[in-house]
């Protein structure tokens, strides 16, 4: 097998602040060394006809980019379905689904038609879309319509009406028959059954959409956050055996999300969680909280889990040698998580190392003390940057459920990595759309400027601290000689870009273990 040989304009190692090379040199899937421009040239001279040269000459690689937070399968699901993201209002949700019902592009092999991805908090209408609204586009046909959070959703009569006795058995109450608006355990069980009726044919189209949305965004690592609250066991079964066969192109951490840690360690995957849920979300005032909501006094969301019953599964899954991972939003599933965390730690006399890497996904409002907490514990912190700028500052969807002071105390970067916990960078696909590029331009440009983190941290959030958060860290995250030829080609300087300009920048290609797996056609590169 020949050798192959990546040349770029710089190539950022990441091992040390500023240093780049000029070439990477791969034997078979690993990095066999990295040539400066010198060296490069003598290489070429050489053995440059016994070599595969690709010529990136006028591009930037940086190591391959970690995603430690995707709905991976949901991702690739939502991909097919009536998107209602651009949706600015109750109008334009309407007019998205009857648009699509009207060219029949829009239901599956079930007669449902599918949407996702609305997001009510700047609607002129000021509301939540509701059965009604639907009823206007169809009382035949069947439409769901799912939060861009995945944490509530709203569905139409004829939809009531097909899932009416599912419904009643999980949970949903007159007010959810009379609004069609499903939170909580009735939204869970429904997207898990809906998911669960799935064909294996649509798994692997949502499967290879999702691989490719990950390869085109430059990500070559990733954790695929399946099961559980917002997914189905048989899309862990699924992507387990993708992964066991090697039929995956892009590197994927699995997290089973559920509380069966002896399912989980037989599998071997060595961890358990991601997003297991101990409360919901801001958007769908689920997350819990100290204090009420800014608008709702009676509300301080949800905790899924009392106190008790977390730290005997914490307890079971750390004996089991599992690494853990919780969604924890709001600052009182934050606490009670790190009281759980800092029992458990102290009763196993790891405290001072947390050398399982236990994490907390989210971790979007976090007091100081629950800051400094976690850092002692070493608990690792996987959050999500592009949820401050869409959603952060004076006036958008976290003033307005927190009020103007606790939206100002939200996603605290700069904080958190001063005390020294690790964060490791993701996008909670497809709440947000794979790209560590947006991730990184997000902490460079937080509405509170205060808590701005340097483009080394940023970029280090997406390539390091993924690996380290998910113990690859002697495999992936850096360019190193006898790691694994992952590389991710951009066509600008990421570090001498302006900050407001970074979201622009491109990927050219995306290399997995020395294979190109991904190549941007639009922009030149010669081979």
């Amino acid at each position: 097998m020949k050798k192959k040989l990546f040349i770029f304009k710089k190539a950022y190692t990441m091992n040390f602040p500023s240093e780049y090379k000029k070439a990477v040199l791969v034997s078979g899937d690993k990095i066999e060394a990295l040539l400066d421009a010198r060296e490069t040239s003598l290489f070429m001279d050489a053995q440059g006809a016994k070599t595969e040269i690709f010529d990136f000459s006028h591009l930037y690689c940086l190591p391959g980019f970690f995603d430690s937070h995707t709905h991976f399968m949901q991702t690739g699901y939502n991909a097919s379905v009536i998107k209602l993201n651009e949706a600015s209002s109750i109008e334009g949700i309407k007019d998205a689904i009857a648009s699509s019902i009207k060219n029949n592009t829009a239901a599956d092999n079930k007669g449902i038609v599918m949407s996702h991805g609305f997001d009510e908090s700047s609607f002129p209408e000021g509301r939540t879309p509701d059965k009604d609204d639907l009823d206007a586009v169809s009382k035949s046909t069947p439409i769901y319509a799912g939060r861009v959070d995945h944490h509530s959703a709203v569905v139409n009569s004829a939809f009531l009406k097909l899932f009416e006795t599912f419904l009643k058995n999980n949970g949903a109450d007159k007010r959810a028959f009379e609004t069609g608006i499903l939170r909580q355990r009735p939204n869970y069980a429904l997207k898990s059954e809906l998911i669960r009726l799935f064909p294996e044919k649509k798994r692997m189209e949502a499967f290879r959409k999702a691989e490719l949305i990950a390869l085109k965004a430059g990500i070559t690592s990733l954790c695929a956050l399946e099961g559980g609250a917002i997914s189905d066991e048989s899309d862990v079964n699924f992507v387990n055996g993708m992964t066991e066969s090697a039929k995956n192109l892009v590197n994927i951490i699995l997290f089973r999300q559920d509380t069966d840690f002896s399912k989980a360690s037989r599998m071997g995957l060595g961890r358990i969680g991601g997003c297991l849920l101990v409360d919901g979300s801001f958007g769908s005032s689920t997350a819990a909280l100290k204090a009420p909501y800014h608008k709702s006094k009676n509300n301080r969301g949800i905790l899924y889990f009392k106190k008790e019953d977390l730290y005997s599964f914490m307890e079971n899954a750390h004996a089991h040698n599992l690494q853990m991972a919780f969604h924890a939003i709001g600052d009182a599933a934050i606490e009670m998580m790190l009281d759980c965390y800092e029992a458990l730690l102290k009763k196993a006399a790891s405290a001072a190392s947390n050398d399982m890497r236990h994490r907390i996904e989210h971790f979007e409002l976090a007091s100081p003390r629950d800051i400094k907490r976690a850092a002692d514990l070493g608990i690792v912190l996987s959050m999500q940057p592009v949820f401050e700028t869409l959603w952060g500052g004076e006036s958008a969807m976290y003033a307005e459920r927190l009020g103007k002071k606790r939206a100002l105390q939200t996603n605290r970067f700069a904080s958190i990595l001063k005390s020294g916990c690790v964060i490791a960078g993701g996008s909670d696909s497809d709440v947000t759309p794979m790209s560590p590029v947006n991730g990184i331009h997000a902490l460079l440009n937080l509405p509170n400027e205060s808590e701005r983190i340097s483009a080394w941290d940023a970029v280090s959030i997406f390539t390091r601290n993924g690996a380290f958060a998910n113990f690859k860290e002697r495999e992936r995250g850096s360019l190193t000689p006898g790691k694994y030829a992952d590389m991710t080609v951009c066509d600008a300087d990421i570090f001498d870009s302006k900050k407001e300009t970074v979201k622009n920048i491109r990927i050219a290609a995306t290399i997995v273990k020395g294979m190109q797996a991904y190549k941007n056609e639009k922009i030149k590169g010669r081979r």
